[in-house]
């Protein structure tokens, strides 16, 4: 298992590079905690300073890159999509009406409607890249609040002293809770689904308007902007549904797969290699997959069946072909593996 300063570094090193995102200095201030030449309170003092000062870092650089590299980022461009440029200015009265008519949906829009203007009528690259900025916004603040939970976790646990004296968690959360690096993680989680949202039904759309195109004789398509109001309580809505639709799907998949085996075991006809006059050829039947209440039916190889160790040479690699082959070879019909997902919303195997 990874120790999380470890996954902090390895965050730094790979995925925030290049992003001037802000990281907590993890392992620093870890190593305060177990610093054995500082007494208790000097220990405590050194700790709570670096933690108040990591939080104050975090949120300053959270707001700093919401409001610049998402909601700056997104009026500009709709107004560069909305604002008319005109080489011509001699009538100037039809400029102005024009003018009033293309800003009219931007003056006081919710941030819902803001994201599907900017699919609507901006190019796809542009929305991508938008969508990236979210991603990593999101993922540094995650990282960096949960640090922080984390390191005041870390201190309570190894300080055995009074706990109403040295215990820092009631101290410390409530900084953590109440910043806007913490709460404003719901708000770009949800813009960052809202989002994945539109570009899924915008690409569906596309691709049944060009059917249809092609099926006329008619190419191009016309936009259409959609105005509607994204609030908490809509979000809320939203993300329940998307909830239950999910579970309703999880259990149809188990009730079909339950009876797909079930109805190929009783329709499955006998092999003549299981004839009772001929015991010598029982040990060419290849192993049948294991009955659906047994154990190795509810197991779950992870990363496949490999040394815990990781000794190459007893077992394959984890994460790799050959181990969830083996699995596969000694019955376990269920593997988990380990995916990526690139910057540019792709999975990775």
């Amino acid at each position: 298992m990874v120790k999380y300063g470890g996954h902090v570094e390895a965050v730094r090193q790979a995925d925030n590079k290049g992003t001037e995102l802000y990281l907590v200095p993890y392992n620093h201030i870890k190593a305060i905690i177990f610093d054995e030449k500082d007494s208790a309170e000097s220990c405590q003092t050194k700790f709570t300073a670096a933690w108040k000062e990591a939080l104050q870092q975090a949120q300053t650089d959270f707001t700093q890159n919401v409001q610049e590299k998402v909601w700056q980022f997104l009026f500009e461009h709709l107004l560069q999509q909305q604002h008319p440029q005109h080489d011509d200015h001699d009538d100037d009265d039809n400029d102005n009406v024009l003018e009033e008519q293309q800003l009219t949906p931007i003056r006081g829009v919710h941030p819902g409607p803001a994201l599907q203007l900017l699919v609507e009528t901006s190019h796809p690259r542009v929305v991508q890249e938008l969508l990236t900025k979210m991603t990593q916004i999101h993922r540094a603040a995650g990282i960096n609040s949960e640090g922080l939970r984390k390191l005041v976790k870390k201190y309570d646990k190894h300080q055995p002293q009074d706990p109403t004296i040295y215990c820092l968690s009631a101290q410390l959360l409530p900084l953590l809770y109440t910043s806007t690096v913490y709460c404003g993680q719901s708000m770009l989680q949800d813009g960052i689904a809202f989002l994945r949202g539109l570009l899924s039904s915008q690409q569906q759309q596309q691709q049944e308007e060009d059917e249809l195109a092609s099926a006329n004789g008619f190419s191009g398509t016309a936009l259409s902007p959609f105005m509607v109001r994204h609030d908490s309580e809509t979000r809320h809505q939203q993300a329940t549904e998307m909830k239950l639709e999910e579970w309703d799907w999880l259990k149809r998949l188990v009730h079909s797969l339950l009876e797909e085996s079930t109805s190929t075991q009783e329709h499955e006809a006998p092999s003549p290699l299981h004839d009772n006059n001929n015991k010598s050829s029982a040990s060419l039947v290849p192993a049948q997959p294991p009955p659906t209440d047994s154990l190795l039916s509810h197991l779950v190889a992870h990363r496949g069946f490999h040394h815990i160790k990781d000794r190459n040479d007893k077992r394959p690699l984890e994460n790799s072909l050959s181990a969830y082959e083996l699995a596969w070879t000694a019955g376990i019909q269920l593997c988990e593996c380990d995916i990526a997902l690139t910057q540019d919303e792709h999975l990775v195997l």
